[in-house]
């Protein structure tokens, strides 16, 4: 994940909570994800709070940047001319599919759809630096 946008999410984190607090709210999410997931399926496990999302997006957003990155990159060299400007981005979380997107081409428009409102929150707020 690129400096810029991984200083813009832990200067977010920073002003809101307490690394305490972080480490609470990733382990209660953490927690929830393992009992309620295989009971429940998918729509058990859901991020309940702000604290929850912001940890979500710490712990997850440079794993799954790295990955959707090496993806785009991989597809740019098999498909040179393929040059993307909508993105379409369904379950968008905190937008790092589309942050990673927009770091490769040049996009003219977006459209992110995320059902959880505390997600779609840090999405929102990344996004508006970087698109």
């Amino acid at each position: 994940m690129p400096f810029a946008i991984r200083s813009a999410l832990e200067g977010r984190i920073t002003d809101k909570m307490s690394i305490p607090a972080l480490v609470a709210a990733a382990e209660s999410v953490s927690r929830r994800y393992r009992r309620e997931e295989a009971r429940e399926g998918p729509q058990g496990f859901q991020i309940r709070s702000q604290e929850e999302a912001l940890s979500y997006a710490v712990a997850r957003m440079p794993a799954t940047y790295a990955a959707v990155a090496r993806v785009l990159a991989e597809l740019r060299r098999v498909l040179p001319d393929f040059s993307p400007q909508n993105v379409l981005d369904m379950g968008a979380g905190p937008a790092t599919a589309t942050l990673a997107a927009s770091q490769l081409y040049d996009l003219v428009s977006c459209c992110l759809v995320e059902p959880n409102a505390f997600l779609r929150a840090v999405g929102q707020e990344v996004t508006t630096e970087f698109l």
